[in-house]
């Protein structure tokens, strides 16, 4: 009971110890990652369309015929038949990726460099956005549900790896 005048009561939690809907800075906190498993294939395959498009840009700065460029070549044919494969994994599970994923217009082209870039910049730009994808994927197979998803996903990982060791060693 608050009498006239007297401050307000600290709002309670619903349970001690959980954080609140916002933070003492009136920011709302983040969303919990989602345990749902079409979530997480979704979230890998916008991660992947992000590294092609990545990939993509790096055409308008290395030089054609730099051995570096016949790397991302190879790296933007395989993210390519990614996205293909997650598409085909979200047919098989009955929902459409294109509804859960930001649609192109929305999405901000990739400028992780400004101008002309070297090697070495545009190698780490490349290398950070894979060693990401790397982290998210072994994560996802544990919330699927079906052999083809695990397949599609183990695949990803894989290649991914071998990606990213061709990157490292260029």
């Amino acid at each position: 009971m608050t009498f006239p005048g007297s401050p307000a009561p600290p709002a309670r939690r619903p349970n001690p110890g959980q954080p609140t809907a916002q933070e003492d800075n009136g920011e709302p906190m983040p969303a919990p990652p989602s345990r749902d498993p079409i979530t997480a294939l979704n979230k890998i395959h916008s991660e992947v369309v992000d590294l092609a498009l990545t990939v993509q840009q790096t055409q308008h700065t290395v030089q054609q015929g730099h051995e570096l460029r016949a790397d991302f070549d190879r790296l933007f044919t395989s993210a390519r038949t990614w996205a293909a494969l997650l598409v085909d994994a979200d047919n098989a599970l009955g929902v459409s990726a294109l509804a859960r994923m930001p649609t192109p217009a929305a999405r901000r082209p990739p400028r992780p460099w400004a101008g002309q870039a070297s090697d070495h910049e545009v190698r780490h730009a490349v290398g950070e956005h894979l060693k990401r994808l790397a982290e998210h994927i072994p994560a996802a197979p544990s919330q699927q549900q079906d052999d083809l998803t695990s397949q599609v996903l183990d695949r990803l990982n894989t290649e991914l790896h071998v990606h990213l060791d061709a990157l490292q060693t260029v």
